[in-house]
């Protein structure tokens, strides 16, 4: 009893070490994040910068957030976008109340807007009536009874002498409830197209001739009356981009394969392209560039190439220094090879590595003080709700805070991390171990029961 008891306790423990979540004493690093003043939003965010890039894996797996009580705090890891504010404009669902003629030669058009929240800005008068001009005038109401004037303007149509036309007036946003639109001049005396000509002789001589126009009345047709809002919608466009510092620019060059080759070190940030700041003029050359993890054993990969090249000889200048990597690269080393051909070598005088810009977004409580634990290897990336729910937001508006003094983690212990594939792999066989030792137990004590009874 007393070895079953050992096995099932064992097993147990393995069971425990297969459910237990990641200790943040995983990561050696560690930095507050420090809030700005003012107002606070319900969004707070902070930048990665080059200690963190150098420090986490290609996946960003390694990082961590926890609160003052040493609480993990959830977060969502994306790159960092430009936000642009659009204006999109769309038709308001409207009825005409009511269409009047006044008096005065005008119409008034009253329209009642159907959804409550939407804030027209625009009314356009739609109609296929050419050669006119129409003084007009938008009033708001909320009551129908008391009304408010909004804009004065005019719509017009030139196509007799040239093609302008306007059917649209703007005026405030505003949440009337009903809106007036009075046309003016509603109708015109227009010359009729027939004519008359009236000639007095005197003798067999032309004395006079006289033209004459009749006037028609002409009434402008309204197809249609629209309401019109803007909404000023935030859209991500293009990621945001930064030039990271490179270091330890080293040259070297080949006379046998008749190239020459600069290699650089980063801290690991996620680079898209390298320009080359050159003094050389009137060339073109193939360049390549590779990249390699920390070991100088590690071979090279090859990451982009390209043909470069400037010209700058009479009327001609153009240039193309610049190779583009195929997406976010994190390479300890870089080498950049040119293929020289039997030209002389490129004078190449740095490098300039431009990269994407990631950015850690999270839900704060008001007051809370906040630290993020980064580093570490065999760390598995975390799956937080947040994340999903901060990708359907795009460009949310957050409380950008700063990251202070890199510290050591003084709880991190150094050692091999039990992935939860390695952890379930050691809870089936601990499993299976205690089935086999229990089955020789049992078996066992059958045989000591037969010998008994014998």
């Amino acid at each position: 009893m007393k070895r079953l008891l050992a096995v099932s306790i064992f097993a147990f423990s393995l069971a425990q070490c297969a459910d237990a979540r990641i200790s943040l004493r995983d990561y050696p690093w560690m930095k507050p994040l420090i809030r700005p003043d003012g107002p606070q939003a319900e969004v707070a965010s902070f930048t990665l910068d080059n200690p963190m890039y150098a420090a986490t894996d290609d996946q960003y797996a390694n990082i961590r957030i926890t609160d003052e009580n040493g609480a993990e705090v959830p977060y969502g890891l994306r790159k960092k976008v430009y936000a642009v504010t659009q204006i999109v404009e769309r038709a308001t669902a409207s009825e005409i109340v009511s269409f009047d003629r006044q008096a005065n030669n005008s119409v008034n058009v009253v329209l009642r807007k159907k959804d409550a929240k939407a804030r027209p800005e625009a009314v356009i008068i739609h109609t296929r009536h050419r050669n006119f001009e129409k003084p007009v005038r938008i009033f708001g109401s909320r009551d129908g009874a008391s009304w408010e004037l909004l804009k004065e303007s005019r719509i017009y149509d030139y196509s007799r002498h040239i093609d302008v036309r306007s059917l649209r007036t703007d005026f405030p946003p505003s949440d009337h409830t009903l809106f007036r639109i009075e046309i003016g001049n509603f109708i015109e005396q227009v010359p009729d197209a027939t004519t008359g000509i009236s000639t007095e002789r005197r003798g067999d001589a032309v004395f006079s001739e006289i033209e004459h126009r009749a006037l028609q009345a002409e009434t402008i047709r309204i197809e249609s009356v629209e309401l019109r809002t803007k909404e000023r919608v935030i859209r991500p466009d293009s990621a945001h981009v930064k030039v990271y510092e490179s270091r330890d620019l080293r040259m070297s060059s080949s006379e046998e394969k008749q190239t020459t080759s600069w290699t650089f070190g980063t801290d690991r940030q996620p680079l898209t392209s390298l320009s080359f700041e050159s003094a050389s003029r009137n060339f073109s050359r193939p360049f390549t560039v590779e990249g390699r993890r920390g070991s100088r054993e590690e071979a090279w990969r090859t990451l982009g190439s390209a043909t470069l090249h400037r010209f700058e000889l009479g009327g001609i200048r153009d240039e193309n220094l610049t190779v583009m990597l195929g997406g976010d690269c994190r390479y300890d080393e870089y080498r950049v090879t040119v293929f020289n051909h039997d030209n002389a070598s490129l004078d190449i005088s740095g490098v300039v590595a431009t990269g994407y810009v990631y950015e850690v977004l999270f839900l704060p409580d008001p007051g809370a003080d906040y630290t993020v634990l980064y580093g570490g290897s065999g760390i598995p990336r975390p799956r937080y709700d947040v994340e999903t729910v901060l990708s359907r937001v795009p460009t949310i508006e957050s409380t950008v805070m700063s990251l202070g003094e890199q510290k050591a983690n003084p709880k991190y212990k150094p050692g091999p991390r039990w992935d939860g594939k390695t952890s379930k792999i050691l809870f089936i066989a601990a499993v299976f171990g205690m089935v086999i030792l229990l089955g020789w137990f049992i078996a066992k004590g059958a045989g000591k029961i037969e010998a008994m009874e014998e």
